[in-house]
């Protein structure tokens, strides 16, 4: 496990991170954090935001130990399941929160192919943070 790894996980985990922290709907600066508070109870995955940090922290910590030289395959299994689940969180947070306001209407598909200036700069953040994550699991080491 190199240390390249290791710094790619630490900077798409931060980026998701503070993703949730920014806004995630256009004009509305709602962030993800924000509808996790708002949606509790409404939503099936009202969740998906918390989630989000736990896996961006426990990836921190990880990738902090692979910079240091003490990770191994396992860091690279990690890293590329909390990639994953980050990306899965948030695609299902948004379908069920576009489904649940348009009343079966339009799904995440629509509003991403046609709609995309609607989502704000967090849930890019968080998209791409854990695209990056979870390719850090193939970055070459050393």
């Amino acid at each position: 496990m190199g240390k390249a790894s290791g710094v790619f996980a630490l900077i798409g985990a931060l980026a998701a991170v503070i993703g949730v922290f920014s806004g995630w709907i256009g004009d509305f600066e709602l962030t993800g954090w924000d509808l996790y508070k708002f949606t509790e109870g409404m939503l099936e995955y009202y969740f998906a935001p918390l989630a989000i940090v736990i896996l961006g922290a426990v990836t921190v910590l990880v990738a902090g130990i692979a910079i240091g030289g003490k990770g191994g395959a396992g860091s690279r299994i990690l890293f590329s399941l909390t990639g994953v689940g980050m990306i899965v969180l948030i695609v299902m947070f948004f379908n069920e929160l576009i489904v649940t306001i348009t009343f079966g209407e339009a799904n995440f598909i629509d509003l991403i192919t046609k709609h995309r200036e609607g989502f704000g700069i967090g849930f890019w953040m968080v998209l791409g943070g854990g695209i990056m994550t979870a390719i850090a699991a193939a970055v070459p080491g050393k």
